[in-house]
């Protein structure tokens, strides 16, 4: 499945368990990724999660290890994936939390709808 494929695919089709996982661009999007993506909680949506995979980031952590498997954060406007770097999954997304925030020293820029949209602070001169 393409990203087209990704885009119309229902909320009903990925809240299911035996979802498929869909190849976009150079990563794949786990079943448990697309359950996160369409719980009511997280407010994000697909759109979120394509604008962080296919845009400059606003910050990436390092490369972690839990369980033997690596990760690292990638921190968009309005959501963070959780990647393996070695098979480019998408393991999980949420919404930006307050830490990366902190780390990243981001800034809330989004006025429209209550959106939040975060960008890099400019540096002091």
């Amino acid at each position: 499945m393409s990203i087209l494929g990704f885009l119309f695919k229902s909320k009903k089709q990925m809240a299911r368990k035996n979802t498929k996982r869909v190849k976009v661009g150079k990563y794949i999007i786990t079943k448990h990724a697309q359950n996160r993506i369409v719980e009511e909680n997280r407010k994000i949506n697909k759109f979120d999660v394509l604008d962080n995979l296919f845009t400059k980031p606003n910050g990436t952590s390092k490369v972690k290890y839990k369980d033997g498997q690596p990760s690292y954060n990638r921190v968009g406007k309005r959501a963070t994936t959780c990647i393996n770097p070695t098979n480019n999954y998408v393991v999980t997304c949420r919404p930006v939390s307050k830490q990366d925030i902190r780390e990243f020293d981001l800034i809330n820029v989004g006025k429209k709808r209550n959106r939040k949209k975060y960008v890099k602070r400019n540096p002091k001169k």
